[in-house]
């Protein structure tokens, strides 16, 4: 593979490949995009694919084996827009030189489109991206979309604070490891955000405020984390649904509750872990009412005999009176 070195985009998607990705690679610097999507390669992602193909537009190694760390030399590509390496078993921290992706640090407005000239004509390149749950397949749009993918690993360490600096980034998504800390006070500064995922971590502190500043914003995932105090008032923030704040102890809309440390209860209901063992006074108070009033009117039937006659002769009467309603209705 390595002779082919004017190659510029390469598909292996979901072929059952097994083994490392071949070095012989390293010798295809024409490359635009490489797909190993949904394949079994393990091993660690090499570094020289930072340091050997520079026109790196789209990287997706999603849903492989992949082991060890993320490697930096991957900063170094700065053409890329589209880098895609979820579901593996990555065990570093993020690293902080990701501010480097600086075709990430901006919006494109451009019309270009990714295409190639072949013997047999042009084509445009295409790519499945998960973009706000959804998997989504991009073509004669693919230059203007940005997105970054790093989720289903186990990744440890903070967010990086320089992960706000790709203000071009539409969908960010670091859910399902094992991040601590805080979000980067200054995420409103990812102006072009619309995906935003950060589920099923060990994240802590309060939402910043400057999320409110997120106007794209329609996918909000914050579920399952060890977040505190209330939510940042902004339009898109009380628009998104409850359930993008599970699991937390975060209050305030769009929760259903004001209390701290929602999460579901039996058959799917919002419960409070704080008021599980409250006694409800209002519900004591109705059955001793009731009980109070059986007793009682048992104990004066039992005193007085002509009590007990009129009292048996209503019930009578009312059970005559309803049987004819019954019937009525039945002859209908």
């Amino acid at each position: 593979m390595g002779a082919l070195t004017l190659l510029q985009s390469l598909h292996v998607r979901n072929n059952s490949v097994v083994g490392e990705i071949p070095s012989s690679l390293r010798h295809c610097g024409e490359l635009v995009t490489v797909d190993f999507g949904y394949n079994q390669l393990s091993g660690d992602i090499p570094g020289w694919i930072g340091e050997r193909l520079p026109k790196l537009i789209i990287l997706s190694l999603h849903s492989n084996k992949f082991t060890g760390t993320l490697p930096e030399e991957l900063c170094a590509l700065s053409y890329l827009q589209i880098l895609d390496l979820a579901h593996n078993n990555l065990v570093s921290e993020i690293p902080s030189c990701i501010n480097n992706l600086s075709a990430m640090n901006s919006g494109n407005n451009s019309d270009d489109k990714i295409f190639y000239r072949t013997s047999k004509g042009s084509f445009f390149e295409d790519i499945l991206v998960v973009m706000k749950g959804r998997v989504v397949n991009y073509d004669t749009t693919l230059k203007l979309v940005k997105t970054m993918d790093l989720s289903d690993n186990n990744l440890s360490g903070e967010i990086p604070e320089e992960v706000t600096s790709l203000a071009g980034l539409q969908s960010l998504n670091f859910s399902h490891s094992h991040l601590v800390g805080r979000i980067p006070y200054n995420i409103g500064a990812m102006t072009s955000l619309e995906c935003f995922d950060l589920s099923t971590n060990n994240l802590s502190g309060e939402i910043p405020l400057t999320i409110s500043d997120l106007s794209f914003l329609s996918h909000l995932n914050l579920s399952y984390n060890k977040f505190t105090g209330k939510i940042p008032t902004g339009t898109q923030l009380q628009s998104l649904n409850a359930d993008s704040f599970y699991g937390t102890k975060l209050f305030g809309p769009p929760l259903s509750e004001s209390s701290t440390d929602v999460r579901f209860g039996t058959g799917g209901v919002l419960k409070d872990r704080e008021d599980q063992h409250q006694v409800d006074w209002f519900f004591l108070t109705v059955e001793l009412g009731f009980l109070s009033g059986f007793f009682g009117t048992v104990f004066l039937l039992m005193l007085c005999k002509s009590g007990r006659l009129v009292h048996f002769q209503y019930v009578d009467e009312t059970g005559h009176s309803l049987g004819r309603i019954i019937r009525k209705y039945i002859v209908k």
